[in-house]
């Protein structure tokens, strides 16, 4: 593409940050030595060496990640993009398949995935050359009805949408927003008004649909028939197909997927319900750009497909945008974000990096780079040389690397030529029967799906991970409005099963053969890129489980009536993980109480070494960074720690404080 250019990179400047971050790795490192030192040269009983080497791990362990998170944010950056300059260029502009995955309809409602569907099917984007695949792992009969009539209610809200430059195209959002239309436009007003009335009743039939048994009384849903959500064969439904529109009258495909699964077979989780509507996707739309999506990520920014491109093709070199990650943030967030569920600065340091990592959701990838090639490559494998021929990838090895089907390699031959501006297939339903066959429990066998090739199976990091260690770099979309919005978990348990499902995911990683640090020495992963993913996260030491969160379907009901102050507070159960804070809060409570006491009671010993001013400044400070815990002791309800860990938790200081005599 020739003009103007569609992206600048902008540092970010904080000179003031990095002379404060230098003076506390100062003092950080004379702590450290001054331990170890300590204990080279003194002498004492046993237990108190024991103690001063227990703290100088400690303090070392802690130093660590500060020292990582301090090489994060050191020379942040930011991407503007300039999507009006595509504005002449639709011709020019790449298919893009789009892939929104559920796996629960109890947790996920379907409502939630709805909005998410038709906020992406309004985009500002050539409908036909646009695709949305749900995959849905939960094979819920009542979730492919309900995008089945989010489809008939598309034909309505899409040109709406278009016509009056709606800025939120999730229809809770721009209902709830509380501001309805002026009286004096009254062509508006109507339209207006019969579109809410049609959303109303859009979310009446799926209330209702839960109530009944689809499978019986709709025949459409028939496949549903006895299907267990974890011994199934695939489903596959055209909900609607636009392959036809070429100029983006009307709105994008709708293809539901709900894969095949056994017992004999592992379903990878979330990887496996990427890698397949990928490989179906690619027998039958088959785009070079992908982007991915959760259920309860809603496009905020009509314009988001057209920023990415921006950054796709706006690089001298496609190197640097191997993908496109935009950051994961939340509808209606609190202020400060409390529970730190956003990572706004990280993401900005890691752009200055080699650049930002895959968060699992809205990204936005090269279908080529999926499939595993290498920067500034136009094959796969290593290709067969005969004369006179061009550079092409071999047949037989990307039989070896994509399995045996037929019409899937020769899709990925188009895509490794580097064709953006492919015709995609005009008839969708003649393919069904191939994209079954492609997402059934065996295909992947003696491939390299989930290695080499598509989502890595282990971790959503490694995915990442992986084309970084290729040589591609990537690039970070902050848009305005953001790009996307959706839930984040409130109060302690749900924040806390968050961190624990990252912290757990990537300490395997840490300590398994995809250690960042022997990439960073073998391959081409950068050396501080390298710090970046598996010490982030405070370490738990617990089996990896796919836990998933529960979405807030009165939000998308528009009947969410619980205020900031409420999300704000900080709630607590009865789960192990509260124990650790629990007990810090009660012992450093509990010294500050006894160190005043002494104080005024003038029973303080003048003895060097002893505790003094220092330390009871140190135990105020823990007390305000574990403040919730402090309010939860004496909470009430779900606001207040079950007695249970209250218990679990004395136990543990009595312990320590009996350890430390």
């Amino acid at each position: 593409m020739v003009g103007a250019k569609l992206q600048q990179r902008v540092p970010i400047r904080r000179t003031a940050w990095k002379l404060a971050d230098l003076v506390v790795l100062s003092l950080l490192l004379a702590l450290l030595a001054h331990r170890a030192t300590s204990l080279l040269g003194g002498a004492g009983a046993a237990r108190r060496r024991w103690l001063a080497v227990a703290a100088l791990v400690c303090e070392a362990w802690f130093t660590l990640p500060w020292l990582l998170n301090m090489n994060c944010k050191w020379n942040p950056v930011r991407f503007e993009t300039y999507p009006d300059r595509l504005s002449e260029r639709t011709g020019e502009l790449p298919a893009v398949d789009v892939f929104v995955t559920t796996a629960d309809p109890e947790l996920e409602p379907p409502v939630v995935t709805v909005n998410t569907v038709l906020s992406l099917l309004a985009l500002d984007y050539p409908a036909g050359k646009l695709a949305c695949y749900v995959s849905d792992d939960g094979c819920s009969p009542l979730t492919c009805y309900a995008l089945r009539e989010a489809a008939a209610f598309a034909r309505l809200w899409v040109p709406f949408c278009r016509k009056h430059g709606v800025a939120v195209r999730a229809p809770f959002v721009y209902f709830s927003s509380g501001a309805e239309p002026r009286m004096a436009d009254q062509e508006f007003f109507r339209e207006w008004t019969f579109i809410k009335d049609e959303y109303e009743k859009l979310l009446g039939r799926i209330e209702n649909a839960e109530k009944i048994s689809l499978v019986q009384s709709d025949h459409e849903l028939a496949d549903f028939f006895g299907a267990d959500r974890m011994n199934h064969p695939t489903i596959i439904k055209i909900l609607w197909d636009n392959s036809k529109s070429k100029t983006g009258e009307g709105f994008p495909s709708l293809i539901y997927v709900s894969r095949e699964k056994s017992p004999k077979f592992h379903h990878h989780f979330k990887a496996g319900a990427m890698n397949v509507p990928t490989r179906v996707s690619a027998v039958l739309t088959n785009a070079p750009i992908m982007l991915n999506m959760d259920c309860d990520m809603f496009a905020n920014n009509p314009q988001v497909i057209l920023h990415a491109m921006c950054l796709l093709l706006g690089f001298d070199d496609e190197v640097h945008s191997g993908f496109v990650q935009a950051p994961q943030m939340s509808y209606k967030a609190l202020q400060d974000d409390p529970f730190g569920n956003q990572a706004e600065k990280l993401g900005c340091g890691f752009a200055g990096l080699q650049g930002i990592k895959y968060n699992g959701t809205n990204c936005f990838h090269r279908r080529k780079v999926i499939y595993g090639m290498p920067p500034n490559c136009t094959t796969l494998v290593k290709p067969r040389r005969t004369k006179g021929s061009s550079r092409s990838p071999s047949w037989e090895e990307l039989q070896v690397k994509l399995g045996n089907q037929k019409e899937l390699i020769e899709s990925a031959r188009s895509i490794i030529s580097g064709d953006l501006l492919a015709v995609p297939i005009v008839d969708l339903s003649s393919r069904v029967e191939v994209a079954k066959e492609v997402s059934a429990c065996r295909y992947e066998a003696s491939t390299c799906w989930g290695q080499e090739i598509g989502w890595v199976y282990g971790s959503i990091v490694l995915t990442g991970q992986r084309i970084h260690t290729a040589g591609w770099k990537s690039a970070a979309m902050n848009t305005s409005p953001p790009a996307f919005l959706g839930s984040a978990p409130t109060g302690g348990p749900g924040s806390l099963t968050q961190y624990k499902r990252w912290a757990t995911g990537l300490f395997e990683i840490l300590m398994s053969r995809n250690n960042p640090i022997l990439l960073s020495i073998c391959k081409r992963l950068q050396l501080r890129q390298c710090c970046l993913p598996g010490p982030r996260r405070t370490v738990g030491l617990s089996e990896t489980v796919f836990e998933i969160t529960r979405k807030d379907k009165s939000s998308c009901n528009g009947n969410g009536s619980t205020d900031e102050a409420d999300k704000r507070r900080f709630t607590f159960d009865s789960s192990p993980v509260f124990i650790p804070p629990a007990a810090l809060a009660i012992l450093n409570a509990v010294a500050i109480a006894v160190g005043a006491w002494r104080v005024v009671a003038g029973a303080v010993e003048d003895k060097r070494g002893g505790p003094g001013v220092g330390e009871f400044v140190c135990c105020c400070w823990l007390v305000l960074c574990f403040w919730p815990f402090v309010i939860g002791l004496g909470g009430k309800g779900s606001y207040g720690i079950p007695w249970n860990v209250k218990l679990k938790a004395g136990l543990l200081v009595a312990a320590f404080v009996n350890f430390c005599r």
